[in-house]
C-alpha cells in the first residue's frame, strides 16, 4: 500500500513484482478474496479494496486480480453470490455446521460490516470504489458498473463533506474523516473525492461541498497540513512529516484531486 501510494512500479524495481505475486499466491483465496493469513473468516472489504487499488497502482496485473474484482462487485450488489458459501470458496471449516463459514466482519451487501453493527461502512464503501476506479470502463463487467452505481448512490444520498454515514453513534460522525494522512493506511473525505473524481463524478453538484472543504484547508503557501500521522501507532520505517505542519505527500493528494474535478 504504501509503495503504491509512493508512486512505486514494478517497471522500476523487479523486487516489487516479486511481492505481488507473493501476495497472491499467500492471501488470495480461489474465490477472489484477500485474506490475511489465507484464513477466509478474516475476509473484509477494506483489506479488499486496498488491495485491489494497490496492486493496478504498482502497475502489476494476473488474472486472478480480474475473479478478485469480480467477487467485489457482487459483494456490494448482492447479485450473484451462491447459495453455498463453499460455491465461492468459502465452505465451513473442517467440524463445523455447514453450509456457511462464519466471517468476521462482512455482513449483508452495501458495504455492511460487524464493526459497524452490520449496517453500511463508509470506510468499505470509500475503499472498494477506489478499488474500481482503478478499472477503465471498458474492463468494468456490468456486476461492477452496478456496483459503482450503488456506491455512487450511497455517497450522494447525503453530503460527504459531513460524514453523517450510518454508524452506531447516530450523528457523531468520526473525527478522522476530516483528517488528511499520508500514506493513507484508511481513509479520510479527501480519500472519498479521489475515488469519486477518478470515477467520472468530480463535477457532480453532491460532491461541491467536499471540494470546498479540500480548498479550505490550503494554506496561505498553497499546501495542505498532515493531520493524522499513522506512524504513531503503526510500525513504519519512513516518517513522511509532523502533525500541523505543511506536507508535500497531501499536498500531492489534494492537488491531483482538485485537478481531477475541474479538469
Amino acid at each position: 500500500m504504501s509503495l503504491a501510494q509512493l508512486g512505486g512500479s514494478i517497471e522500476e524495481d523487479k523486487r516489487i513484482g516479486i511481492a505481488c505475486s507473493y501476495l497472491l499466491d499467500h492471501a488470495l483465496l480461489k474465490g477472489g478474496q484477500f485474506s490475511p493469513r489465507g484464513k477466509p473468516t478474516n475476509i473484509g472489504l477494506c483489506l479488499q479494496g486496498n488491495m485491489l487499488t494497490s496492486l493496478p497502482n504498482l502497475g502489476f496485473r494476473d488474472k486472478r486480480l480480474d475473479i478478485a474484482y469480480e467477487w467485489t462487485a457482487r459483494r456490494v450488489t448482492g447479485d450473484g453470490l451462491p447459495r453455498k458459501l463453499n460455491d465461492d470458496g468459502l465452505g465451513p471449516a473442517e467440524g463445523v455446521p455447514g453450509p456457511f463459514r462464519y466471517v468476521r466482519f462482512i455482513t449483508d451487501p452495501h458495504f455492511g460490516c460487524r464493526t459497524n453493527e452490520g449496517m453500511s461502512c463508509a470506510w468499505a464503501a470509500t475503499l472498494v470504489m477506489t478499488a474500481f476506479s482503478r478499472l477503465p470502463v471498458s474492463r468494468r463487467s456490468e456486476q461492477i458498473k452496478r456496483a459503482v452505481e450503488i456506491g455512487v448512490d450511497f455517497f450522494f444520498s447525503g453530503d460527504p463533506a459531513k460524514a453523517d454515514f450510518p454508524g452506531h453513534r447516530a450523528g457523531v460522525p468520526d473525527k478522522r474523516w476530516w483528517l488528511f494522512s499520508f500514506p493513507s493506511l484508511g481513509t479520510d473525505i479527501l480519500r472519498i473525492a479521489e475515488a469519486l473524481t477518478a470515477l467520472g463524478y468530480g463535477g457532480n453538484p453532491g460532491l461541491a461541498s467536499t471540494l470546498d472543504l479540500i480548498r479550505e484547508k490550503q494554506d496561505e503557501n498553497g499546501k495542505w497540513p498532515l493531520d493524522l500521522n499513522f506512524f504513531r501507532t503503526h510500525k513504519m520505517w519512513v516518517d513522511y512529516g509532523s502533525e500541523g505542519e505543511p506536507n508535500k505527500w497531501v499536498t500531492l493528494r489534494a492537488l491531483r484531486v482538485l485537478k481531477q474535478a475541474y479538469s
